[in-house]
Order: C-alpha cells, then structure tokens, then sequence
C-alpha cells in the first residue's frame, strides 16, 4: 500500500463567528491553531481520501467543491474522497447562523475551500510505500451521555447536579481505535477515532479559535513521534455525548479540554505495544440516500411553544424553532452521503450528521468487519440525528427540538446506519 499524509494551517483572521453556540461568538484570540489534515491511499490504482477540517460544520455543497478541485490536480474519483468536520465549537468561521445573527467570513472560505483540497493534493504528491498497523483501546473516564430520564419518565437534556434523575437515555462509545503508518520505519501519521462532542473548552470556549481536546491530542503525538506527525481525528457518533460529568460535585476544571486530549494521546500512544500489521486492499463506495424531514406543523408548533413558555425554557430553542419555520421554504427531504471506507481489513464507515451513540455501535455489531471506525459530520451537514425512541412523546430534549438542526425524520438514523452496513457488505463480498 502507498499513503502520504499532509497538513495545512488554516487559522483564520481574528473577529471570525465561531459557529455552534447558538449565540453570535466571535474569536478575539488563537488558543490553538486550526488545521486542514489529509491522508491518501493507494493500492493496486484503488484510491481513498480523507481531510479532516477544524470546524463546527460543513457548508452546504463543500463536497462537490473540493472533490472538483482534487479532480484539477490528481485521478482521485470524487466518491473516493470523504471530508470530516471534527466539530470544534471554536472552528473555522465557515458557516452562518442567521437565527442568532453569525455570519461566516466569505474571504476566509474561498481560501479555506481551496487549502482543504489542496491538503489532498498535496498528500497524493508525496505518495510512498507505507506500513499500516491498527490499535485499539477504550477511554471511558472523559465522556459522558448527555440525556438522562427522570423519575415522572421525561427525557431531559444535561443533568448535571438536576434532582430526580433515575438513568440515562443510552450509554457512551469507549472505543479508541488508531490506523498508523510508517515510512521506512518511522512514525508519520495516523488516523483516530473517538467519540465525543468537541465542546469542552470551558471558559475558552468564548476566547480564541481552536481545535478543541483534538489539538492537545495532536500536540502530544507529534511530541512522541516528530514534529512531521500528521494525524487525523475522524469524530465518531457522538450527538448525544459530551464531557459533562453529571454529578456536580465532581470539578469540571477549566482546561478539562487539556486533560482529555492528552489521556486520549497516552492511550493510543500505549495501545502500539499491541498494534497489529493491516494489509490488503483499498476500497470506497458512496452512496446518496434522500431522506425526508419532519414537516412544520403549525399547529405542533404552537403547542410546543405553549409547553416550553410554562417551563421557562431558554429562548434559545423557541427562536431557533421560529426561525426554522419562517425560513423552510417547504424543502421536504435531503440527498445525503453515506460512505464505506476498507483500509486493509478495517472499515471506516462515515456518515453526516451528529448521529446518536446508538447507531455508531449498532453499525459495529452488524458489521461483516471485526475492526471497526465509526465518523459522523463528514461530506455534508445536517444536523442531529437522534434515535427514534428520543422522540417519544415523553421527551424534551434539546437534539430533537424542530429547528435547522434538527430537522430529519426520527428514522433518518436508522436509515443511514443500514445504507452504511449495506455498503460494507458489498465491500466484504
């Protein structure tokens, strides 16, 4: 197998919008810097390609731009390519929330567009002869489900320190799995996988741009293996999974972001002693599966309304649901991308959205591959794909609250899931 790894330095402008706060936050400092990271294989003419972004989210068509541009400069097909947001909430200004005002900077994207393809570009260029191992090891002391079911059986969003709370709606994702290559002998990248939302910065979070406890996890790496170690954190299904401990009686230290990305670091650091040779075939298939959203119901909508005014909610999901409303434009489904990545005998399967937890394991245990990757918001954006038991009307999470993000049917997942092992199957035979 041929792979090459390359990374640019992305970090914006001061003053950029800093999506995924559902407020107008905008950077006045660089805590870390942001970065395009990509990493191309190659075996027998077979290509595959990833470029993950230090991003809240993806714009509407980012795929086709960037896959255009690769096609300019290199024989990579456009459904060999997936491009992965990590989800930093202090990401690259790329995208507007006109709900809450935040804008994207229009000169940044042009180049930012341009310097995400050109990571592949340039990673093609440096093709060579690599050795691939896989890890794998669980963290399960830094991430935690975020829906919890209270004793009158409502199911609420963020427990922390909440009376009356008897269990959480489904559990977390441990599972750290690593693909790490070598050239000659020496270390030069690596893909990771680990599910988590990348909001943990704490008071940072309001302050500069960065890539969330992913950076630190990078840092540490490139300090363990040389400053030309690229890797790649593909973000796994995480919708329903955060940093916050629940009990509030334990601290949540304001650099927690810190501390998770170097346990995350010495794991996979530990788990090479046992790192096993990968060697095969490289394989990609694509497939777009239109799927329905929810339709506005005005009547619906003023009865949620009505439930949400005599709890007191923030106005926070009462402004995001009218302005969804107002805007829909009677826009009744949505193409999405589905992909099924084999790098030897490991799949990677990749899907859009912020997908529950649930799906990210369901698609595991059914998968005809005993290693498994799992990635979430990667090729397009659309927002939170819960189970449909988050649906029940007993619920009053925030995922599922009708709004730009989260507006797909409450089968969306399930539909998404089986269309990925569906391809993995064909990928096996």
């Amino acid at each position: 197998m041929r792979a090459a790894f390359y990374e640019y330095d992305i970090t914006p402008p001061i003053g950029g919008f800093m999506w995924g706060h559902y407020k107008n936050v905008v950077a006045d400092y660089v805590t870390d810097r942001l970065y395009a990271k990509a990493v191309v294989m190659e075996d027998q003419g077979e290509y595959a390609a990833i470029v993950t972004v230090d991003t809240c989210a993806l714009l509407p068509g980012i795929h086709k731009v960037i896959a255009d541009r690769v096609a300019q400069y290199t024989p990579i097909p456009a459904d060999k390519i997936c491009i992965s947001s990590n989800h930093t909430h202090s990401g690259a200004p790329i995208c507007s929330d006109p709900s809450c005002g935040g804008v994207a900077d229009e000169a940044y994207v042009s180049v930012f567009l341009r310097l995400c393809a050109d990571a592949i570009i340039m990673a093609y260029r440096n093709l060579g002869e690599t050795k691939v191992k896989y890890a794998y090891s669980q963290v399960d002391s830094i991430s935690f489900n975020r829906n919890f079911i209270k004793e009158d059986g409502t199911y609420i969003t963020h427990g922390r320190g909440k009376q009356g709370i008897v269990g959480t709606l489904d559990g977390i994702d441990p599972d750290l799995p690593v693909l790490f290559f070598e050239n000659d002998g020496k270390p030069v990248g690596a893909i990771i996988n680990f599910a988590c939302h990348q909001c943990c910065m704490g008071k940072y979070n309001h302050a500069g741009y960065s890539g969330d406890y992913s950076s630190i996890l990078a840092k540490c790496l490139k300090e363990q293996y040389g400053q030309d170690f690229v890797s790649l954190f593909i973000l796994g299904t995480c919708g329903d999974i955060n940093h916050v401990n629940p009990d509030s009686s334990v601290d949540i230290p304001e650099d927690w972001y810190r501390h998770m990305g170097k346990t995350l670091a010495a794991s996979v650091i530990a788990s090479m002693d046992k790192a096993e040779p990968v060697s095969g075939c490289v394989k990609v298939l694509m497939e777009n599966v239109e799927i329905a959203r929810r339709p506005v119901d005005n009547d619906a909508i003023k009865a949620q309304l009505e439930t949400w005014m005599s709890k007191k909610q923030p106005l926070m999901r009462p402004r995001n649901m009218l302005h969804y409303q107002a805007t829909y434009g009677g826009v009744e489904s949505d193409l999405l991308p589905v992909q099924a990545m084999v790098i030897g005998d490991v799949l990677i399967s990749i899907l859009p959205g912020e997908v529950y937890s649930a799906f990210g394991k369901y698609i595991k245990a059914n998968s005809p591959y005993k290693r498994n990757m799992v990635a979430e918001n990667c090729n397009e954006y659309l927002g939170y794909i819960p189970t449909e038991k988050a649906f029940d009307p007993c619920n009053d999470l925030y995922e599922t609250a009708l709004c730009r993000h989260s507006c797909m049917i409450p089968q969306a997942g399930q539909i998404l899931s089986d269309t990925a092992l569906s391809l993995a199957k064909k990928l096996a035979e």
